[in-house]
């Protein structure tokens, strides 16, 4: 799962696990996130 917010916070989880996978901070509004999962 993908998650974004309005103080530009991005965090990437394992849904079935909830291992937190990354969180970055981009200092500006996220208003619109998307996963890429590429094989």
């Amino acid at each position: 799962m993908l998650l974004g917010g309005r103080k530009g916070h991005i965090a990437a989880f394992d849904w079935m696990t909830k291992d937190l996978m990354t969180v970055i901070n981009v200092l500006e509004t996220v208003r619109d996130i998307q996963f890429n999962f590429l094989i």
